[in-house]
């Protein structure tokens, strides 16, 4: 199999993961699930008729603890929480299809760059999918209509927002180490706006936080001062006054006065309700509970009453709070196994000096505090894909920073 066809390959399960960016809505969730379950299996399908590397140098542990996570979820789902078998198996496909797209990468072994240059066509095609909605609105091109106004900003989806960021931090490595030129200035005007244009306050501000350490890390002498200066000037004297940092602010002045203290925040309730009264016992803590499949199943419907605003419930969702979501999904040991995974990439990152990987990685982890980046199956594979450019083979293959 040629490189060209690996590449095509590779690039046909994070297209399908949203769903070749949906066209004018006509493709529904389920839709979208089986278009993502198809790719990954037709892709896989292929690699058993090709010579494949064997897998090696990869946190083995912790994707063992993962999919015992996933798999002692799945038994108590059936078990106990009296979700039927195929049911249960169908709500769980395309998690475990997205945190196993890391073996097929893998088993692709396409070289590094080829990977950068398509995690590069991915951001473009997403800010291109983005700027012909924020065109066309109201009506919607693409995707779905989710998002609208927030306190005077138009928030919209943009896709692969998280390889967005990546790209942000790759650029920004690169000036710190080679210097600015006008390609290198473009692209960071570029991504660094899709950040903002987010408006999503915890990507914003530590995508600037983790930007700026990259930055100073790989800067050297006095021009580290003189920028760690600047920086702390602009801070102070411009981006409190730009509007967006206006809105933001304004937003979170609101909700604070709304929730009245932390007890009341929607995130810190819902991390209770998925951590401690939605739980069984101590069991379902320790080994998961699988997912639910809302509106068909009696305790998917139980789950929806409690969590679902629309219908009638306290507005709690795990996608707001991805650690405490996989924590009920799949337990304690999924949880372990899933961090240990980040940790051993963020770990291996810093060794080969791909400090851009790391500051991505951590951020993740971060985020999904108050997110669901681990939780979305196809922000998952962009995960995976990271993954594969840290753990591949030839690891050490060029990716673009000197």
């Amino acid at each position: 199999m040629t490189t060209k066809t690996k590449a095509y390959l590779a690039a046909l399960i994070p297209l399908s993961a949203v769903a070749f960016f949906n066209p004018f809505g006509v493709i529904n969730d389920q839709l979208s699930k089986f278009l993502f379950l198809f790719s990954c299996c037709l892709v896989s399908v292929i690699l058993l008729f090709n010579k494949n590397p064997k897998l090696r140098n990869y946190p083995k542990f912790g994707f063992f603890l993962l999919y015992c996570g996933i798999f002692t979820g799945y038994l108590i789902t059936v078990l106990i929480h009296g979700q039927g078998a195929i049911t249960a198996l169908i709500t769980l496909l395309p998690i475990i299809f997205a945190y196993s797209c890391f073996f097929i990468f893998y088993k692709l072994n396409i070289p590094k760059s080829k990977i950068l240059n398509l995690i590069k066509i991915l951001t473009i095609l997403g800010i291109i999918v983005y700027i012909i909605n924020r065109i066309f609105y109201p009506n919607i091109i693409f995707g779905t209509k989710e998002g609208g106004d927030r306190a005077g900003m138009l928030r919209m989806w943009i896709p692969f927002i998280e390889l967005q960021i990546l790209m942000l931090f790759y650029y920004i490595e690169k000036v710190a180490k080679n210097g600015l030129s006008k390609n290198m200035t473009l692209w960071l005007i570029v991504y660094g706006a899709m950040v903002i244009l987010s408006v999503t306050r915890q990507l914003i501000i530590l995508s600037f936080i983790l930007g700026t350490l990259l930055y100073l890390y790989n800067t050297r002498g006095a021009k580290k001062f003189i920028v760690a200066i600047f920086i702390c000037a602009i801070c102070i004297t411009v981006v409190p006054h730009l509007p967006i940092v206006e809105v933001i602010t304004e937003t979170t002045e609101q909700e604070a006065a709304r929730t009245n203290g932390m007890e009341n925040n929607v995130r810190v309730i819902a991390w209770e309700y998925f951590t401690e009264d939605a739980q069984e016992s101590i069991i379902t803590k320790i080994f998961g509970n699988g997912i639910p499949a809302l509106q068909k199943t009696k305790w998917g419907r139980k789950i929806d009453r409690e969590t679902n605003a629309e219908l009638g419930g306290l507005g709690l969702y795990t996608a707001d709070i991805g650690w405490a979501g996989i924590f009920f999904y799949f337990g304690f040991i999924g949880t372990i196994g899933l961090l240990l995974c980040l940790f051993s990439a963020i770990k291996e990152s810093l060794k080969l000096h791909w400090h851009w990987i790391t500051g991505w990685l951590l951020l993740i982890t971060i985020t999904s505090v108050s997110s669901g980046f681990i939780l979305y199956y196809h922000q998952i594979v962009s995960i995976t894909m990271i993954f594969y450019i840290v753990y591949g083979k030839n690891r050490s293959h060029y990716i673009g920073i000197q």
